[in-house]
């Protein structure tokens, strides 16, 4: 009994429910109206282990997840948007769409985009573009995920832990809570239709990321009378790691379709597509931020 060869672990479970409405109407030739909302329901469950996967030594390689970092999480979430298309002639179109989201956790969240189309040579050419501005909120498993992962370092299992932004020894070291990242988008692009059957866009885009989430570097510490030694020892890990609002990223690219229709096949039709991307860019602007 003292030392088992089965354990129960624990696990994960996730949730949502989501309900929204979306209404088109058309004013009249030349405007159109669309708007709509929607409300999410989340939940994310931890579920802890038995006791002997994380007491003491625990199930060596894969401890279970410790009864205090067991719990059920959620949130809920309620968004509109509105948007309007206006053709000022046959062949000049403008867009405009405003969203607004309101999160149990985060408060509101407003974005928008506006864009335009331009026809010419009697709808041979197309010139379009956008711009825009974006939202993502951390996932509930960012937020509240907590885990102990073991790996042999130098001969002997050594604990790392994830901790959440949330918990006690991310508040005795400063880390700040999560916050939303941020985003804005550009887009530039050409369509041709020189012939019934033949079609080919080319799309410039650039995304910029502000506030990006990723994974923190391993943080340890080799004064165990040090605030970072102290809370490592009362947490039985060698290092910790923390989610963190750390990058600003930048990336830019091209896209490109290619479609050619109504080749003659049999007795049939054959129509071919090529789409493709191209990166030209995807970097970190500047250096991460460290907490």
């Amino acid at each position: 009994t003292a030392s088992p060869t089965r354990f129960r672990p624990g696990g994960y479970g996730f949730n949502h429910t989501v309900g929204n409405i979306d209404v088109t109407k058309a004013i009249n030739d030349d405007l159109h109206l669309a708007l709509g909302m929607e409300a999410r329901s989340e939940s994310y469950t931890i579920f802890a282990g038995d006791t002997a996967s994380y007491s003491g030594e625990g199930a060596n390689s894969f401890p279970g997840i410790n009864a205090v970092n067991a719990g059920v999480n959620t949130r809920f979430n309620l968004g509109g948007y509105v948007d309007l298309t206006y053709d000022i002639t046959e062949n000049f179109l403008i867009n405009g769409a405003f969203r607004t989201e309101n999160y149990s956790d985060f408060g509101n969240a407003n974005v928008y985009k506006l864009s335009s189309r331009y026809k010419l040579l009697d709808n041979k050419v197309v010139i379009r573009g956008s711009y825009s501005t974006g939202f993502r909120a951390p996932t509930l498993h960012q937020i509240y995920a907590q885990s102990t992962q073991a790996s042999f370092v130098g001969g002997t299992i050594q604990l790392s832990g994830l901790f959440n932004n949330r918990s006690a020894q991310a508040r005795a070291l400063g880390i700040p809570n999560l916050k939303p990242e941020n985003s804005t988008n550009l887009a530039l692009g050409i369509g041709l239709n020189p012939t019934d059957n033949l079609s080919v866009s080319l799309d410039f885009f650039k995304i910029d990321v502000k506030d990006r989430i990723v994974y923190s570097s391993s943080i340890s510490s080799s004064d165990p009378n040090s605030t970072l030694g102290a809370i490592l020892t009362r947490a039985g890990v060698a290092n910790i790691q923390f989610f963190i609002n750390g990058i600003e990223t930048s990336t830019s690219g091209i896209d490109y379709v290619v479609s050619y229709r109504n080749i003659g096949l049999g007795n049939g039709n054959l129509n071919v597509n090529l789409a493709g991307n191209f990166i030209l860019n995807n970097e970190i602007v500047g250096t991460p931020a460290e907490p």
